[in-house]
């Protein structure tokens, strides 16, 4: 009987390849879903998609300024916001391109004032997609801190990553409508910088033992800031992920989607239209003139991220365009032709 040799190393090559291929637990992890796209101030609830403030979460919801759709949500920017002060990068918390792709998220890490008694934070909060096994695991996240409380003297304090078993809420306030503040031992934290950075992404990462069973994530300031008087700080908060690195593997990347249109200006009338790792096909190119009149119009077709357009019909100008179908608009932007 001939027996037939089985190859078994490259099998079991491509089985380590996927198993040391570590996953992001962290849902919508840099914030570009969205149940709705934001329509007002502190709207992380319920605009951004798996993600919400844990006032939402309270028994008894405080009334104004301290309800979920004022101070007690944190902030959701995206570019898809019909309303300018809740888009990237030029909006009301101040100046900053999202770190990757079109949205982020933005809080009140920590607002002090002396003659309100008030010592104020805001968090974000999602559950994970499957709960932790123990072991060691990783997490890093981005923040970049915003000008809005430039009047405010800044104050270096601590931000960090919270992993717990049980939803985290907020208490109702003791003798006040503020809810309390969430005062733990984050697992992860970092000190800001002692001067106000206002132009970087600043990455904050580490590692932790976790027991198993952790499921909630809760970004923000744990740290005892009770005492500071009069000093604000408000960061945005880009890109979250959260692994098992028990391995020692590094965390296999997820690409985000991102539209490129060049070159701008155009000198012959052309431009290309690229959909860094993402798909045009069935998308619908339009081009508007600085009255509002469209003046162009391209259908894609399936299974292409990048064309050429030619434009040569078209005097030259400022055109407005947009990327979408007839549902939405995914996205916006501006282009100039030049002969």
């Amino acid at each position: 009987m001939q027996i037939k040799k089985i190859h078994i190393i490259p099998i079991l090559f491509a089985l380590s390849m996927q198993l040391n291929a570590q996953i992001n637990l962290v849902p919508n992890y840099s914030f570009e879903q969205y149940d709705i796209c934001p329509y007002s101030i502190s709207s992380v609830t319920p605009s951004c998609t798996n993600w919400f403030t844990p006032i939402s979460k309270m028994q008894i919801i405080p009334p104004p300024p301290y309800s979920t759709n004022n101070w007690g949500s944190s902030d959701y920017f995206n570019t898809c916001s019909t309303i300018p002060t809740l888009r990237p990068p030029n909006n009301s918390a101040g100046f900053q391109y999202p770190l990757t792709g079109n949205a982020y998220n933005g809080i009140v890490l920590n607002m002090s004032n002396q003659s309100l008694d008030i010592c104020f934070k805001e968090y974000i909060e999602a559950k994970l997609i499957s709960k932790l096994i123990s072991g060691r695991h990783c997490i890093e996240f981005y923040y970049s801190t915003s000008g809005y409380f430039d009047n405010n003297e800044y104050h270096s304090i601590e931000i960090g990553a919270l992993l717990t078993d049980t939803l985290v809420y907020r208490l109702s306030g003791i003798n006040t409508q503020q809810p309390q503040n969430i005062y733990a031992n984050p697992q992860v934290k970092q000190q800001l910088p002692l001067i106000r950075d206002t132009l970087n992404w600043i990455k904050v990462s580490g590692s932790f033992i976790a027991k198993g069973g952790e499921q909630y994530l809760t970004i923000g300031s744990f740290q005892y800031t009770d005492t500071l008087k009069d000093k604000s700080i408000y960061i945005y908060i880009d890109n979250v992920k959260l692994w098992n690195c028990d391995s020692g593997d590094t965390i296999s990347p997820i690409l985000p989607r991102e539209l490129k249109v060049y070159p701008i200006p155009s000198l012959n009338n052309k431009i290309t239209v690229d959909y860094v790792n993402g798909s045009l096909g069935g998308m619908q190119f339009y081009l508007y003139n600085t009255l509002g009149q469209k003046v162009y119009q391209h259908k894609f077709i399936s299974g292409i991220s990048k064309k050429e357009l030619s434009l040569i019909h078209l005097a030259s100008g400022v055109y407005y365009y947009s990327l979408g179908s007839s549902e939405a608009v995914y996205e916006k932007g501006k282009i100039i032709l030049l002969e």
